[in-house]
């Protein structure tokens, strides 16, 4: 199918838009559901619509949120009991916990052994896949492993959904069995398009030490192998995409996601390896960097993140907060997962 799109995709549409937008006066109501509730109608005036490319424009009356990346709180799993493994990851989803934080450590990389794929899909056994992307029980996995590329079919089979390896191992062997030995190395975005061809989402994780300044190219990369997938698509084109039934696949159009480019960056505010380390509020700085220039996407921030700290975190960009004794050792772990939620929620806005 050709990448072309039509001179004017939305003729025709106005009344259409008119009947799906829901009125943000809470004392109106209307028959119709809106499918799009982040497209908010302050008045009635019609929709103008470009005649030449898919990107929207709206006369006064009119205003649509920027997206802003949803508060995602992961607890990492490395501070749970062992001893009841499978139970207390499920039970701290029951808790509100959105994501399940998996560390994964080799011995190499980082002086510490965890556990490998055996082990997370013993957990995955506890706790429901998600039913859509980044919903709830994504297993968030954070590759502290010097050869990333050697687990990723691994970790696909255990039930992973985010391959979250560390930049600086990423210039590794290009090997993808753990048993197999290579000279030859890959690069990171040749990591990140086999990621997605396992059909995981990628993330990129930075070191205290690593410059924010090596991942401006993967996150403007775009891979022209790739068929632009439209569930990442700009939300307003989404939204219009299902009121017209179909597809507008223009670059222009899309946010960042593309073969060789991550779906989330990894600031770690700790080294990583170890658990209970005091929060490096110097690596803040990279989170605001970050945020500045992507603002939709996700940002995770690791290490020493408490209701003390977070919203420090929450302050300079982040919206994915790893916590683990934080939640995993309190005595109301749900009133922590609360907190950390409602720090990013009221920078965005959105409490």
């Amino acid at each position: 199918m050709s990448d072309r799109v039509p001179s004017n995709p939305f003729a025709n549409a106005e009344e259409r838009c008119r009947r799906l937008c829901l009125p943000t006066n809470k004392n109106q109501t209307h028959p119709q559901h809106n499918p799009h509730p982040r497209t908010h109608l302050l008045s009635h005036p019609p929709f103008t619509l470009s005649s030449s490319l898919p990107e929207i424009t709206f006369p006064t009356g009119y205003a649509v949120d920027k997206m802003a990346p949803k508060a995602i709180v992961a607890p990492s799993i490395l501070a749970a009991d062992f001893g009841h493994f499978g139970h207390a990851c499920h039970k701290t989803i029951e808790q509100g916990a959105d994501w399940l934080h998996v560390d994964i450590m080799d011995g190499h990389f980082v002086p510490n052994i965890s556990w490998g794929p055996g082990v997370v899909a013993k957990i995955r056994g506890h706790v429901e896949k998600p039913i859509e992307t980044w919903g709830k029980g994504t297993f968030d996995c954070h590759m502290m492993v010097s050869e990333p590329k050697k687990w990723v079919k691994g970790m696909k089979d255990a039930g992973a959904d985010l391959y979250c390896f560390h930049y600086e191992a990423a210039f590794s062997s290009d090997s993808d069995n753990p048993e197999v030995q290579s000279d030859e190395k890959t690069n990171p975005r040749a990591l990140i398009r086999f990621i997605h061809e396992q059909g995981m989402l990628a993330g990129v994780a930075l070191k205290p030490a690593t410059s924010v300044d090596v991942v401006w190219e993967l996150l403007e990369s775009e891979d022209s192998l790739e068929r632009p997938d439209v569930s990442v698509f700009h939300p307003i084109q989404r939204f219009y995409e299902t009121l017209l039934r179909q597809e507008l696949r223009s670059p222009r159009t899309r946010i960042r996601l593309t073969g060789i480019s991550p779906q989330m960056v990894l600031i770690m505010t700790v080294e990583p390896g170890f658990g209970g380390q005091k929060f490096m509020a110097s690596e803040l700085p990279k989170v605001q960097a970050l945020r500045e220039r992507y603002p939709e996407l996700n940002i995770e921030v690791d290490g020493g993140l408490t209701g003390s700290t977070v919203h420090q975190a929450a302050d300079a960009g982040a919206n994915v907060i790893v916590a683990g004794s934080a939640v995993f050792g309190a005595q109301d772990p749900a009133a922590v997962i609360s907190i950390l939620r409602e720090a990013v929620e009221k920078k965005n806005g959105k409490l």
